[in-house]
């Protein structure tokens, strides 16, 4: 009771329930290439973890890249894109400085990931993990590498080396616009050989450190296992392969 000149007040106290250390959460999983890439903030890996405790299960949810969504690049207006552009987005203060707050700051790429990923899903994910390449490598390194059991044999010869359009591969401006007047898009650049390696994976158990589970996780290219599709499969092993390795070390519970 609390007394107050002239009038005295009933107040009961309300007891806030203590959150269930062992709910069901859910964990939006993006990686980006990172600030010296093109397109360094577009989130071509994106997937829901769904993370039952009790159950000691985890469901995991990819979602393609070229997914059409509309953000609120404001708070009054919309912006239609596709989602792997919502992390840049909401990172980019300086382009948007009109965003709700929550979409702005550090945090401002996940969440505005967050609220397109809900739209779509109907799930609302509770937290989010963004890693760029270098983050990506280090962490698998951290962890002695991964078992990564791969579904099939494949090789892709056009697998990205870090040199982006400057590299002319020795090829003279001629060439160049010869080749340019019949090309375009990927079947262009891959006639510039020099700015790319080749991957080879064999089928079955493969321990990979930090560099091959990024390339293994990337590449998109194979003639029998190429496109986003078998990228986004890919990326589902090497986190199913991420999980069973934290587990093997105990390091949640920590």
């Amino acid at each position: 009771m609390v007394v107050i000149p002239n009038r005295t007040l009933n107040i009961s106290p309300t007891v806030t329930p203590t959150p269930d250390p062992n709910r069901d959460f859910s964990i939006l999983l993006l990686g980006y290439a990172g600030a010296n890439h093109d397109g360094g903030y577009l989130t071509d890996s994106i997937m829901l973890a769904r993370i039952s405790p009790k159950l000691q299960k985890v469901d995991l949810i990819s979602l393609p890249r070229d997914l059409w969504v509309v953000m609120p690049i404001s708070t009054t207006a919309t912006q239609s894109a596709k989602i792997n552009s919502a992390y840049a987005v909401g990172i980019s203060d300086k382009k948007y400085p009109n965003k709700a707050i929550e979409f702005t700051g550090p945090a401002g790429g996940g969440e505005m990931s967050k609220y397109v990923v809900s739209a779509v899903t109907g799930i609302k994910p509770d937290y989010f993990f963004a890693v760029d390449f270098s983050g990506f490598t280090k962490a698998i390194d951290q962890l002695d590498g991964l078992d990564v059991k791969v579904a099939k044999t494949f090789d892709d010869e056009f697998y990205p080396l870090d040199v982006g359009t400057t590299d002319l591969c020795g090829k003279s401006e001629d060439e160049i616009k010869a080749i340019s007047a019949t090309m375009s898009g990927d079947k262009l650049d891959q006639q510039f050989i020099c700015r790319y390696e080749k991957l080879h994976f064999d089928k079955g158990l493969n321990h990979l450190d930090g560099i091959t589970s990024l390339k293994f996780a990337r590449s998109r290219h194979s003639q029998t296992d190429g496109g986003d599709f078998n990228r986004s499969e890919r990326q589902r092993l090497v986190v199913e392969a991420i999980k069973n390795k934290i587990v093997s070390l105990n390091i949640l519970v920590k």
